[in-house]
């Protein structure tokens, strides 16, 4: 299995979604359709949106951010869910920043 990175995410997202339609997609999610869309395109998402697509894709979000933590889904967030996406949120904006100073 190929490794999901912040890089290839989007693409990731594409490929479970297959030849399904996107607002079905975005509706299962949680999240619209228009970003969806973008984030298939290479945009990241924020913070929430990040997290319902890590359940969706049924990963652990900190291996998307090279995390060994271990990440388990839940029918509802916890606070500590969200302290946990908010780092890494945080991680991923300190990696996207990295990254555009690098182009």
């Amino acid at each position: 299995m190929i490794e999901i990175t912040l890089d290839n995410f989007g693409q990731k997202v594409k490929a479970k979604r297959g030849s399904g339609g996107i607002r079905c997609a975005a509706k299962e999610i949680g999240i619209s359709a228009a970003t969806l869309s973008r984030i298939e395109n290479g945009k990241l998402p924020d913070l929430l949106n990040f997290a319902k697509i890590c359940r969706w894709l049924e990963i652990d979000p900190g291996t998307v951010l090279n995390s060994p933590r271990q990440f388990i889904p839940k029918a509802k967030f916890t606070k500590e869910d969200y302290a946990y996406m908010y780092e890494c949120i945080e991680r991923t904006v300190q990696l996207a920043r990295l990254r555009d100073y690098d182009t």
